[in-house]
Parts: structure tokens; sequence; C-alpha cells
């Protein structure tokens, strides 16, 4: 049933990386994501790795390509 709220999942790809402490960040990943999202994964994954701990959060990741 469509109640005309906005999606739970946003509908384009979203990459952050959010800073918790000089050795902890995370990367969040939202939406589907496939090699077409690659480019932009590993300059995240390269800005997270700064960090000596990096966790990356798939919760709210609807689609990953395992190609």
């Amino acid at each position: 049933m469509d109640d005309g709220t906005a999606p739970a999942h946003p509908s384009r790809p979203v990459i952050e990386v959010e800073p918790l402490s000089d050795d902890v960040a995370i990367l969040h990943l939202r939406g589907e994501h496939d090699l077409s999202t690659k480019p932009e994964l590993s300059a995240a994954l390269e800005v997270a790795s700064e960090r000596s701990r990096v966790f990356v959060d798939l919760s709210d990741c609807t689609f990953i390509d395992s190609t």
C-alpha cells in the first residue's frame, strides 16, 4: 500500500564516511551498489583507512553486487 511517504531507502546509492574519533571511522553504504559505484567506494575506503579501525555499515544497503 502506497501512503505517499518517501521510500525507506534512497533511490540512488549513497556512500558516506563518518569519522568517530582519531582512530575510528564508519563507512555507510545506502541504496544499491554495483560496479558503477566502485570508484566512489574505493575513494571512501581510502579516506576511511586513514584511521586504524573502520566499520562498514550495510544496514541501509538494499543491494550489493558480488562481482
